[in-house]
């Protein structure tokens, strides 16, 4: 554990930090501290003592046979949007490897698209050149050839083609390794805060008010436009890259669209 650790750790300062919009850490505590509150575990059970233990205490259910079928339901709201943390946490070190080499393949890509395209062009107008100069024989100068200015570029290209549709198949192929869909964007610098507003998508399912929304993310109270930022990023489109089984019921998100290259998955038999 400890080495998986140090070479996370080691990737970690390799790879481009991200900017997620909030501090993570201190949205676990509040979140976790209001979940607990809320009464997602007593507090004396022992996974009161673990955000990520207490993020998935909760049985969420429509089914009958005990579960909680509030809808909203609140600790499940708190819950999920803990979960979303936690998952994004423990991937972003036990995955550091696969995050790597993930920024890595996006680079080369870009590279592909800056340089590849105007070298390839390049070439080829050098081999349409180089016919202009066909008819004027100089034993001293060879003044074309063929083969080489004109096939070979040609061969060429199709080979980078190859190159560059499996390039760009690895690095879906990466980031489908992720749950969060904060991960599974492009390693470039634009990024949208996908992780905050899977956060507060989850707590707006859970019944929790956009101005508390932003407290328990931001940790402060903000001023007046803070609930109309907070209503648009939960109606952007869908970032959660988990959902509770009932999230079609009743409070589903307002007009949010789920992006069709996010993967998700339903949790069944745990919180919400």
């Amino acid at each position: 554990m400890a080495e998986r650790r140090c070479y996370a750790e080691a990737m970690e300062s390799e790879a481009p930090e991200i900017d997620i919009g909030f501090n993570l850490d201190d949205a676990i505590s509040r979140i976790h501290a209001a979940a607990l509150e809320a009464g997602a575990v007593p507090p004396d059970d022992g996974r009161a003592k673990d955000p990520a233990h207490t993020a998935e205490a909760h049985l969420h259910s429509v089914d009958p046979g005990g579960r909680c079928s509030r809808s909203p339901c609140r600790v499940a709201g708190l819950g999920l949007a803990l979960h979303e943390m936690t998952q994004f946490r423990a991937e972003l070190e036990t995955l550091a490897p696969f995050r790597l080499a993930a920024v890595s393949t996006h680079e080369l890509l870009g590279a592909f698209r800056a340089v590849g395209a105007d070298y390839l062009t390049g070439l080829l107008e050098h081999g349409k050149a180089a016919h202009r100069f066909e008819g004027q024989i100089d034993a001293s100068v060879a003044t074309h050839d063929h083969d080489l200015l004109c096939i070979r570029p040609v061969r060429i290209l199709l080979k980078l083609a190859d190159v560059f549709k499996e390039l760009k198949e690895f690095d879906g192929k990466l980031r489908e390794v992720f749950w969060s869909a904060e991960l599974q964007q492009p390693g470039g610098k634009k990024r949208g805060a996908r992780l905050l507003t899977a956060v507060c998508q989850h707590l707006y399912w859970g019944g929790v008010s956009y101005k508390e929304i932003h407290e328990l993310a931001h940790g402060q109270s903000g001023n007046n436009g803070v609930a109309d930022k907070i209503r648009m990023r939960v109606g952007s489109p869908d970032a959660r890259s988990l959902f509770p089984r009932d999230h079609l019921v009743e409070r589903d998100l307002p007009r949010a669209t789920r992006s069709p290259a996010a993967k998700k998955r339903v949790r069944r038999g745990s919180s919400s």
